[in-house]
């Protein structure tokens, strides 16, 4: 992530590209025959989710030199569900793009 510092040591602006890496959706297997609301899917019918994600993502950091708070957006801008689009027996076109909201508090000694 790339900073700029608007105010030493009180306040800065955060931006730049993440990358989420996924291995396939785990279900327990007492739930993989649970139905999908909406759809005549089961659980166990989406677990190949995308391997890779991209999400570009912006942030604020503030507060005093040992102490801050900050707050990222990211916005996901490939199909999470995308692999699941033209499964056999799948006739749905899945979309997401999912938007994350983060907060942490940073304590510098």
């Amino acid at each position: 992530m790339l900073s700029y510092k608007i105010v030493e040591n009180h306040l800065s602006v955060e931006f730049g590209p993440l990358v989420q890496v996924n291995g396939k959706f785990v279900i327990d297997s007492t739930e993989e025959d649970n139905k999908i609301s909406g759809t005549t899917l089961l659980a166990k019918d989406i677990v190949d989710i995308s391997k890779f994600n991209f999400y570009p993502a912006i942030g604020i950091t503030a507060g005093v030199k040992h102490v801050r708070a900050n707050i990222q957006y990211q916005y996901g801008v490939t199909n999470l569900l995308g692999n699941l689009n033209g499964q056999e027996g799948i006739s749905t076109n899945f979309k997401s793009y999912p938007g994350i909201i983060s907060g942490n508090i940073i304590v510098y000694l």
